[in-house]
């Protein structure tokens, strides 16, 4: 047993693929390559809520996360996934 901040996860990689749905949301699919701790969007404007966010994934997993309250000033490349840990 360690403390998070001491363990090698290793290489990760996150692929995204963001779909504007409406004018005020978006579905982005979030794949993963090997492990991705804490895995988040971060909120490009304050009123920006997300259905699922800060979670792990493993090599293969596949997210779908909707974001909700966009305005037409937030660009696709806005609600790019990072991870906390990946060690790209």
């Amino acid at each position: 047993f360690g403390e998070i901040k001491d363990v090698d996860f290793g290489p990760g990689q996150l692929e995204a693929d963001t779909v504007r749905t409406s004018a005020d949301q978006a579905l982005v699919r979030v794949g993963a390559t090997g492990f991705n701790y804490f895995v988040r969007i971060p909120t490009p404007v304050l009123q920006v809520r997300f259905s699922d966010n800060y979670l792990d994934l493993r090599d293969g997993d596949v997210a779908e996360i909707v974001a909700r309250g966009l305005t037409e000033n937030v660009s696709n490349d806005q609600l790019r996934p990072v991870s906390g840990f990946s060690s790209r």
